[in-house]
């Protein structure tokens, strides 16, 4: 293997590498391996440079089969059969004290903190900024139940025409619970490039906005932070993002973007199985110094009630800080 080949092992692509600069990489190291840009003696010398190769056996693969569903459902890691068969035997040996007495050092009752982290990792944002909770179309409710904050001359919300279906249901039934009619007021662009200029024709009328980080059909990835400053520049409340395509696919800084919130599964990318819990992102902008149930509009629920109170089983709400509050 020649030096070359060699520099362009470590990162073949660049994360924002322009696709001419992607071209002249391809075609050097076309030139290094003497193959044919479109040859399966290319992709096989591609396959043997990539740095990630080894973790293909990490995986269990359904047999005689490519797999390229991954934007529907992961693959399983092998691990999860240990795993799982750990927490089963938990839950048969100690019952009720595996909330505080775990063998492998992951009590239920803190099972929190051992996801939340390398979950905040993955979407660039603080850990105070995520939480680990529930299915995808339910956060986003519980989002909207906060965010989308209509008055009488802003209450449009902007959405993609070709959305995951589940997206337009949640917008549909939060137009029609505030009195609003989905056919006149809700927005829709056919893809990223009529974003900016739709925020800016309806700049007055627009509550909120929430797009797909990475169009689940076409895979066209959205420029997350720059359509999420031009809605601030033009005065739109909030900007939000389904992720579920996106997390675990391109490299995300919520934190750094500025993005007002999110809400993203993890049975794609993440590889979380069928069932895997979902997650969100909320901007310590709009949680920070909030814990009375009176100073916030949010729904409440019992994982939302700060962790170190929660037993002492008051009737009175003190929200987890930052987005554990709205779990």
């Amino acid at each position: 293997m020649t030096s070359k080949i060699k520099n362009h092992a470590a990162t073949p692509f660049p994360h924002n590498a322009l696709p001419e600069t992607a071209k002249l990489i391809l075609h050097d190291l076309n030139q290094s391996f003497g193959t044919t840009l479109n040859s399966q003696d290319f992709a096989k010398s591609m396959d043997q440079i990539d740095p990630f190769q080894s973790f293909r056996d990490l995986f269990s693969y359904p047999p005689d089969s490519l797999y390229f569903c991954g934007n529907s459902l992961g693959l399983m890691p092998k691990s999860v059969r240990q795993h799982v068969n750990e927490e089963l035997d938990v839950w048969a040996s100690r019952g009720v004290k595996g909330h505080s007495d775990h063998p492998h050092g992951r009590p239920w009752s803190h099972m929190e903190p051992c996801v939340t982290k390398s979950m905040a990792r993955l979407v660039g944002a603080q850990e105070s900024e995520v939480a680990v909770m529930n299915g995808l179309t339910v956060n986003l409710h519980l989002l909207l139940s906060t965010f989308y904050t209509p008055t009488r001359d802003r209450y449009k919300i902007l959405l993609e025409e070709h959305a995951f279906p589940s997206d337009h249901y949640v917008i549909k039934s939060q137009l029609k619970m505030h009195g609003y009619d989905p056919e006149k007021d809700m927005i829709l662009i056919k893809d990223s490039t009529e974003a900016v200029a739709t925020i800016k024709q309806f700049k007055d009328l627009i509550a909120l906005v929430l797009l797909p980080g990475v169009q689940y059909y076409s895979g066209e990835v959205y420029p997350i932070r720059e359509i999420t400053a031009k809605a601030k520049e033009f005065g739109i409340p909030y900007c939000g993002w389904d992720l579920a395509h996106a997390v675990g696919n391109i490299e995300l800084h919520l934190s750094g973007w500025n993005v007002d919130f999110a809400a993203w599964c993890t049975y794609k990318y993440l590889n979380a199985g069928p069932g895997g819990i979902a997650a969100i992102h909320v901007s310590r902008k709009h949680t920070d110094g909030i814990v009375d149930l009176q100073n916030t509009k949010r729904l409440a629920g019992w994982w939302g009630h700060e962790f170190s109170t929660r037993f002492e089983m008051s009737r009175e709400l003190r929200f987890e800080v930052g987005a554990a509050g709205f779990a």
